[in-house]
């Protein structure tokens, strides 16, 4: 059986040209124009959700108690309890 040992060296590398997004720059104003209203958007709902954020806190405090007074109050069961 023989042995090859082949033994290679760069002798010049040049770094493949990587293509650009393809954008059409008349399109531009376009999509400008859709980013700035998905902003204006999330700010929106953000305004409202803290806007509105007191009463829904309230009406999910409201509803636990209900659920509180209709349940009634028990001492938990714990592992130790049960031996």
């Amino acid at each position: 059986m023989s042995l090859i040992l082949y033994l290679a060296r760069v002798l010049s590398h040049e770094v493949p040209v990587k293509a650009g997004p393809n954008v059409d720059l008349t399109d531009a104003q376009k999509i400008l124009a859709e980013q700035n209203r998905q902003r204006e958007d999330k700010f929106a709902d953000s305004w409202f959700q803290e806007s509105n954020k007191e009463d829904i806190l309230a009406k999910k405090f409201e509803e636990a108690m209900k659920k509180a007074k209709d349940t009634p109050a028990t001492k938990p069961i714990r592992d130790f309890d049960l031996d």
